[in-house]
């Protein structure tokens, strides 16, 4: 898992600072939620082998 710092320095980069760190922020969010079920699916299929 990333950590608190290293998330931080990916908004830094890719979030263009302070004025667009919760855009950033919530597009990051449903990017995960996104991909978290998928993850879990995955992880499921993986299992069950």
């Amino acid at each position: 898992m990333a950590t608190n710092g290293g998330i931080q320095k990916i908004l830094e980069r890719y979030g263009g600072g302070r004025k667009r760190t919760i855009p950033a922020m919530v597009f990051w969010f449903l990017v995960l939620l996104d991909t978290v079920p998928g993850l879990w699916v995955t992880l499921g299929e993986v299992e069950r082998e």
